[in-house]
C-alpha cells in the first residue's frame, strides 16, 4: 500500500498557514488555513484556491478574516490567565498554595506568573503564623502581587499584541488594576454568535467564478486516448460537471463541437444563459484555437457588483467593532492557457 503524502506546510503570516496536500480520492488539494484562538475557542477557516480562483486570491482573504477575528474577538489578559483556578489548587484561590513536608503543612506560598517573568512568590510559614492566619497572609500577598503588575494581554506574537492593544486597550486599562477587578470576558455564547456572523459574512464573500479544463489522458484499461473536461463554478463537488470523449476513431478537432457543446450546457446549468454568451465572447476563440497538445484552460472570476457593498458591510451585529473594516477587493482573474 502506497503511503498518504503527508500534507506541505507553509507559514505565511499570523496564525496563517499554507497546505498542499492530497485527498482521499487522489485529489490534489491547495489552500490557506487560518487559525486563533481566543478565550478558549478555537476560531478556524480554510480559504481554498479553487474556491477563489487562485493562491494569492485565497491568501488575501485568510488574511482578511484573521484581520477581522482578531477585531472581534478579544485575547485572555495576563491578568485573566493568573486568575484561573487550576484542577490543583488547593486554597480555592488561583496562586495560592499548601507547601508539606513530610505530610505535614509547613507554609503557604502566594505565587504570580505573568509571561515570560520570572515568578514572583511570598512565603508564609505555618510556624510563625499559624495555619489560617498564614493562608489569609498568602491570599492578600497574591492580590497585592496582582496589584503591582501592570496588566497586559496574553499574546505571544508581535501582530496579536499589537492588534489586541489596538481594539481592546479597556481591558487591560490601569484604572481596572487599580480597582482590584477583572474586564468581564465574552460569554460562550455571545463568542459562538460573533463567529457564526463572520462566517455567514465570508461565505457570502465567495466569488462567483468558472474553471473550464479540457484535456487529454490515456485510459490505461482501453489503450487508447480520450477527452476529459471538468467544470466547475467553484461550489461543492456534487455541482462538478465531468465528461469523457474516446479518441480512438476520432480527433480533437473532431470532438471540438460535442466538447463545446457540454461546455455551454453546463455553464448554463451552472451559472444561468446571460454567461454562456460573455464565456463565448471571451474565449470561444482560444477554444478553437487548441489542439490534443495544448488543451484547453479557463479561470474567470466574475465580477460582481454587489460584492463591493458586501465587502464594507459586515453584518448589524458586527458592525460596532468592524467599524471602518473592508474586506479587499480581489484582483481580476481571467485566465486562459494550455491544460497540460
Amino acid at each position: 500500500m502506497t503511503a498518504k503524502p503527508k500534507p506541505k506546510r507553509e507559514s505565511s503570516s499570523y496564525s496563517i498557514v499554507r497546505v498542499d496536500t492530497v485527498n482521499a480520492r487522489g485529489i490534489p488539494v491547495h489552500l490557506w488555513t487560518t487559525s486563533i484562538k481566543r478565550q478558549g475557542v478555537d476560531i478556524v477557516r480554510h480559504f481554498y484556491d479553487g474556491v477563489y480562483g487562485d493562491k494569492p486570491s485565497a491568501l488575501l482573504m485568510a488574511e482578511a478574516y484573521r484581520d477581522a477575528a482578531m477585531r472581534l474577538f478579544p485575547p485572555r489578559t495576563q491578568r485573566e490567565q493568573s486568575m484561573k483556578v487550576r484542577s490543583s489548587n488547593t486554597s480555592g484561590t488561583s496562586g495560592v498554595q499548601a507547601l508539606h513536608k513530610n505530610g505535614k503543612l509547613v507554609a503557604w506560598l502566594a505565587t504570580l506568573s505573568i509571561g515570560r517573568d520570572k515568578p514572583r512568590r511570598r512565603y508564609f510559614s505555618v510556624k510563625d503564623h499559624g495555619e489560617e492566619r498564614a493562608q489569609q497572609l498568602a491570599i492578600a500577598a497574591r492580590e497585592e502581587l496582582l496589584r503591582e503588575y501592570p496588566d497586559s494581554f496574553a499574546t505571544v506574537h508581535p501582530d496579536a499584541t499589537a492588534s489586541a492593544n489596538a481594539h481592546f486597550a479597556h481591558l487591560v486599562a490601569a484604572q481596572r488594576i487599580a480597582r482590584d477587578e477583572v474586564a468581564p470576558a465574552l460569554d460562550a455564547d455571545e463568542l459562538k454568535r460573533r463567529l457564526e456572523w463572520l462566517n455567514a459574512w465570508f461565505d457570502a464573500l465567495k466569488p462567483r467564478h468558472v474553471h473550464v479544463r479540457i484535456s487529454t489522458y490515456t485510459q490505461q484499461q482501453r489503450g487508447h486516448d480520450a477527452i476529459l473536461a471538468i467544470i466547475s463554478n467553484g461550489g461543492p463537488p456534487s455541482q462538478l460537471k465531468r465528461k469523457t470523449w474516446s479518441l480512438l476513431h476520432a480527433s480533437w478537432q473532431d470532438r471540438q463541437v460535442e466538447v463545446w457543446s457540454f461546455i455551454q450546457s453546463s455553464l448554463k446549468e451552472l451559472m444561468g444563459a446571460a454567461y454562456v454568451h460573455e464565456f463565448q465572447r471571451l474565449f470561444e476563440r482560444h477554444f478553437l484555437a487548441s489542439d490534443v497538445q495544448t488543451g484547453f484552460l479557463v479561470r474567470h472570476r466574475l465580477d460582481d457588483p454587489a460584492s463591493d457593498y458586501l465587502r464594507s458591510s459586515p453584518p448589524a451585529e458586527l458592525q460596532p467593532m468592524l467599524q471602518g473594516f473592508s474586506v479587499p477587493r480581489l484582483p481580476p482573474l481571467q485566465t486562459v492557457s494550455s491544460a497540460d
